[in-house]
């Protein structure tokens, strides 16, 4: 026996006494050190290998990296996986390498259950037949009768399976089309072996053959009359079962259909009266059965139009209360009395707060304006934190000792009255440790102002774009905020029977507390639903560029999902420290979204992660690109929800579907369709649609929950 077939065959000695699970073999060919360019190179690999692989027919090859450093990887899928599973199975099996072989410079394994490869290495493997390491994985059983028939069989079926894997191998030759077979034979009456068979797609015809019998050479000597075996090596593999456990594919006769249900027979008493006596009955139970339907139909049609009227009500008063907010027609009084029948019909609703004051009310809320007079010093130059959208932002002090924020607008124009009074409204009745806390407002003559909870480390995008404050937030303080933000939308999403869109989420509305916990604020642009509406549509578009959904800018259609997007935004800007819209790429801007999307793409999205981040898990920063990069799709549908997203973020096992494009991929343009002036050059929004719209768009100037300026 030669020395690499003496490898094989210990190798398979030792792995068949883990039953049916299989772990990373880790070579013994030398290793890498922590934080080395290889060790960078072989993250990158492996992390973008489950997306690349499922989006290629079950079958990726990679090189990354110059010289010493190159790492050579591969991904293959069984030939009958879904794109899901196959992309399942890849990323499992990346992660096990990773965990299992965290230094060594190369490394393989076929998942648990063995249902794809992941192979890594330092030198290239590629079109080069490799039987060793191999694994057998077996049951223990053996087959107890009828074994020479067994046997015969079994020399038949592996004899078809194998010329079958090669013909398909020279037809294919060179192409990324696996060279994957199936088939049965039977060896009773009533029992069938069935087996697959699968070459690397860029075998030749003999090497696929060779590495197929080397693999069937392996079953006689290790798991020989096994009820059940599965022989694993680089190359190629080799399993059977007696009973079917690989899916339908064109190789393999289609399953038998099932038998058809038996007819349904009615087993009635012998008649104990004349058939006369029969049929009286029957029309008896017919009459009454008449009866049953006449007095039942008009009741439920009854209940139904009624259950109808008093929703069509309720809606129809919810948006008569928002048009007249919307106005801002209402006298201060009349708009008060508003307030309070909103608040009142939010508490009967159910919302549920743990520190909640049965006797709080709109009234309660109320300051007088010599008190914030007061608090600010006479709304001195010395305590202005800085200038929002309507006006300037002052840090006070009440008389108990408690720090406030005051927001004084400046310019009592419509719009900013509809803003300040809507935000009042919602955040009268809003509790949430990942929202900004909201103590009360003031309406005297001409001054209208909101007071908020203190907040000491303004917001977010002052420490993610700034160059030396970034420095700062090291990935466990990223991870701390992400989170956050998605916990307080979930609140806002779902957890009161009104549904809230907050409408403008970005760094600037998402406060950081002195343990640097995020707090989201600004709900002057903010929607509110009830619990059975979903979306809405309007013809009055505002927001901030970069973070609004195409369905938003281009046909004023919004939902829960508008700020799903604007999170996956967020995301993106967290983890890679970028700017949306800003320059990403040297002598050319580029937006955000398309540069993220096309590393992703290019299977290097580890490049897309802030230089500055050495702490953390590289898997788990993409594992958060890939998040962001589903909540920003085109297709509102394929967008998350928020309790999803929390999942997703909590738990590393959830399994996460391939993402599509964003929703718009911008690209500098001098023929611009849409300008913002001012902060940012012309651009052209491409959208994945096929038709392209005009989009008015008005920035964001109408923002009132500004705490500092941008």
């Amino acid at each position: 026996m030669g020395n690499s077939s003496l490898v094989v065959f210990l190798s398979c000695i030792l792995i068949s006494l883990l039953s049916l699970k299989t772990a990373a073999m880790c070579y013994n060919t030398g290793n890498f050190t922590t934080n080395s360019t290889y060790a960078k190179n072989r993250d990158i690999a492996l992390s973008s290998l489950a997306s690349n692989v499922s989006a290629n027919g079950g079958y990726y090859p990679t090189t990354i990296g110059q010289g010493s450093d190159t790492v050579y990887a591969v991904g293959i899928c069984r030939g009958d996986l879904s794109n899901f599973r196959c992309f399942d199975c890849i990323n499992y099996t990346s992660q096990v390498i990773i965990n299992e072989c965290p230094n060594q410079k190369e490394a393989i394994s076929w998942g648990n259950p063995a249902l794809c490869t992941v192979r890594y290495s330092y030198k290239s493997f590629f079109r080069v037949m490799d039987t060793a390491p191999a694994i057998c994985v077996l049951i223990e059983n053996n087959i107890t009768n009828n074994v020479d028939k067994f046997d015969q069989a079994m020399s038949t079926l592996v004899d078809s399976l194998i010329f079958r894997a090669a013909m398909r191998a020279s037809t294919s030759s060179g192409s990324s089309i696996p060279k994957f077979v199936t088939g049965k034979e039977n060896f009773t009456t009533d029992q069938d072996i069935y087996a697959l068979m699968q070459c690397t797609p860029d075998l030749s015809s003999a090497d696929c053959s060779n590495c197929l019998r080397g693999a069937v050479d392996i079953y006689r000597s290790i798991c020989y009359r096994k009820i059940q075996a599965n022989v694993l090596a680089p190359s190629c593999v080799f399993q059977y079962e007696l009973n079917q456990f690989y899916e339908y594919t064109a190789d393999a006769s289609p399953p038998p259909p099932p038998p058809l249900p038996p007819p349904v027979v009615t087993l009635a008493p012998p008649p104990s009266t004349p058939s006369i006596n029969t049929t009286t009955k029957a029309e008896n139970r017919s009459g009454t059965f008449r009866t049953a339907i006449i007095i039942f139909v008009p009741i439920s049609l009854l209940l139904v139009l009624s259950t109808l009227a008093i929703a069509f009500f309720r809606l129809r008063k919810s948006e008569d209360v928002q048009k007249r907010l919307d106005s801002g027609g209402p006298s201060k009084m009349a708009w008060t009395t508003v307030v309070s029948k909103l608040f009142k019909v939010s508490r009967q609703g159910g919302l549920h707060h743990a520190d909640e004051d049965s006797s709080q009310s709109v009234d309660s809320l109320r300051f007088d304006f010599a008190t914030i007079r007061v608090a600010t010093n006479d709304f001195s130059n010395a305590n202005k934190l800085g200038q929002g959208g309507f006006g300037w932002v002052y840090k006070g002090k009440l008389s108990n000792g408690q720090e406030i924020a005051v927001k004084r607008l400046g310019d009592c124009s419509t719009q900013g009255e509809v803003e300040f009074k809507n935000e009042i409204v919602l955040m009268s009745r809003l509790q949430h440790k990942n929202l900004v806390r909201f103590l009360g407002f003031c309406m005297e003559g001409k001054e209208r102002l909101l007071i908020y909870e203190f907040v000491p480390n303004a917001s977010l995008d002052r420490f993610i774009f700034d160059p030396i404050k970034r420095l700062l937030l090291n990935w466990e303080t990223r991870y701390k905020i992400i989170l956050g933000i998605a916990r307080g939308l979930l609140y806002l999403h779902e957890d009161s029977q009104l549904r809230i869109i907050h409408h403008d989420l970005k760094g600037g509305n998402i406060l950081l507390d002195s343990a640097m916990n995020p707090k989201i604020a600004d709900f002057g642009m903010a929607r509110l639903f009830v619990v059975d509406q979903s979306r809405g549509n309007t013809k009055r578009i505002v927001g901030t560029y970069g973070y609004m959904p195409p369905e938003y800018a281009k046909f004023g259609q919004f939902s829960v999902k508008t700020d799903v997007f604007s999170f996956g935004v967020l995301i993106l800007e967290i983890v890679s420290g970028k700017k949306n819209g800003s320059s990403v790429n040297a002598g050319n801007i580029e937006h955000l979204l398309s540069y993220a999307w096309k590393k992703w793409r290019e299977g290097k999205a580890l490049s897309l992660i802030d230089q500055t981040l050495r702490s953390g898990s590289n898997s788990d920063k993409i594992r958060f690109i890939h998040i962001g990069l589903l909540c920003v799709q085109e297709n509102v549908a394929k967008r998350p929800t928020m309790a999803s997203i929390v999942l997703m973020l909590t738990s590393c096992s959830m399994s996460l579907p391939l993402p599509s494009k964003p929703g718009f991929l911008l690209e500098s343009s001098t023929n611009s369709n849409l300008s913002f002036p001012g902060q940012f050059p012309s651009w052209t929004i491409r959208s994945n649609q096929s038709s392209h719209h005009p989009i008015n768009i008005s920035i964001n100037e109408a923002s009132i929950t500004e705490p500092y300026p941008r």
